[in-house]
């Protein structure tokens, strides 16, 4: 009996734990094992807030665009992305000042790969890295420029010193032409003044002309 009686009494020293420490004395006991150098056993929930914290306050991410490089004046425009192809087509035709080749479509384009043309009502996508949005140009617009500008080589020797003695002949004939219309004009003059005298002569003989005519009746 007495046994049981230890053991009654050793059972609640056994299986009794030590009370755990209020929050304040916690934190004094990380403080504590900072200092000497030591990781807390388990990290605290202020890092975690901080944290995401931290993750709220990243600004949002930029809005992708596509740049478009136009063949015609050599810019770059840029759209958001998906836009229509034939907005963006209008827009930069509109640019476009006056001489200036309009463009006919718009394509993407890689060193090595076949281009890829979007229509009036498709999207405009980037590819990815090689890839470049350009425009291209009608082909009536090209062959129009090569025609209104040849090249000298293009022409014959003979042809352009015909060219160069007509520009000279029109030279010399524009100061003939300015003599003989201002010698017509002096002509066209005396002729009225001629006239002119002759009608103010018969006007004053007019009354001895008419006394001779009566007497001879």
């Amino acid at each position: 009996m007495a046994g049981d009686g230890v053991e009654e009494k050793e059972s609640p020293f056994l299986l009794q734990l030590p009370p755990q420490p209020p929050l304040p004395a916690r934190e004094g006991i990380e403080e504590k094992i900072r200092r000497l150098g030591l990781t807390p056993p388990c990290p605290p929930i202020r890092d975690g807030i901080e944290e995401k914290e931290s993750l709220l306050e990243l600004p949002p991410p930029r809005p992708p665009f596509l740049e478009v490089v136009c063949r015609s004046s050599g810019s770059i425009r840029r759209f958001a992305a998906g836009t229509d192809a034939g907005f963006a087509l209008s827009l930069i035709n509109r640019k476009l000042g006056l001489g200036v080749p309009l463009a006919s479509h718009i394509e993407a384009v890689k060193e090595g790969e076949e281009p890829v043309s979007f229509g009036h009502t498709s999207v405009l996508v980037d590819y990815g890295e090689g890839w470049k949005l350009q425009t291209v140009v009608k082909e009536g617009h090209e062959k129009r420029k090569e025609v209104a500008q040849p090249s000298p080589e293009q022409f014959p020797t003979a042809v352009i010193s015909d060219v160069h003695s007509a520009r000279r002949s029109a030279k010399v004939s524009k100061p003939e032409d300015t003599c003989r219309f201002i010698g017509r004009i002096l002509l066209a003059f005396a002729i009225i003044f001629v006239l002119g005298a002759m009608f103010t002569l018969l006007l004053e003989n007019l009354p001895r002309l008419i006394l001779l005519l009566t007497q001879s009746m």
